[in-house]
C-alpha cells in the first residue's frame, strides 16, 4: 500500500466517523432503528480499512526488521 492509497484509506475512515457521530448526535446516542442498518456497515466499513492499514504496517514492520 502506497502513501497516496493509505492518505485515501484515512480520508474515508475520517469521513465514516463524521457520518456514525452524525447519526449518533441526530438520534440522540441511541441509533434509530431506521438507521441501525447503516450505522452497522459504516462501522464494518471502519473497522475493514482500519484493519487493511493495520495489516500493511505491520508488513513494513516485519521487513525492517529482517
Amino acid at each position: 500500500m502506497d502513501k497516496a492509497i493509505r492518505e485515501q484509506h484515512e480520508q474515508k475512515i475520517n469521513y465514516l466517523l463524521s457520518k456514525r457521530k452524525h447519526i449518533e448526535e441526530t438520534s440522540g446516542y441511541r441509533v434509530h432503528p431506521d438507521l441501525k442498518l447503516a450505522y452497522s456497515w459504516i462501522s464494518d466499513e471502519i473497522k475493514h480499512l482500519k484493519q487493511k492499514i493495520y495489516e500493511q504496517d505491520h508488513l513494513q514492520y516485519e521487513q525492517k526488521t529482517e
